[in-house]
């Protein structure tokens, strides 16, 4: 299964992926900054690197996904919540 997860680089973020990963899902990280690619494609997980706070920059992976981990803390338009396809 394709899935996406923002907060990525977080501490519930990389335990998601960590647990993805070993079930042999193919996972996406939303990460704002450069130095946490290396630490998501250590994880296992496919780095994409924008900023959910803009609008209009979201990615076209999530064309391509199906599901959706909103893992970011704090005031968000979401709150921390899983959406399916």
């Amino acid at each position: 299964m394709e899935i996406f997860i923002t907060g990525a680089s977080g501490f519930v973020g990389l335990s998601l992926i960590e647990d993805l990963i070993k079930e042999r899902h193919e996972v996406y990280g939303l990460i704002r900054h450069k130095k946490a690619v290396e630490k998501l494609q250590m994880a296992g997980a496919t780095p994409v690197r924008e900023d959910l706070r803009k609008a209009g920059q979201f990615s076209q992976v999530l064309n391509e996904i199906e599901v959706l981990i909103h893992s970011i803390p704090g005031k968000s338009i979401l709150s921390s919540c899983v959406f399916f396809r």
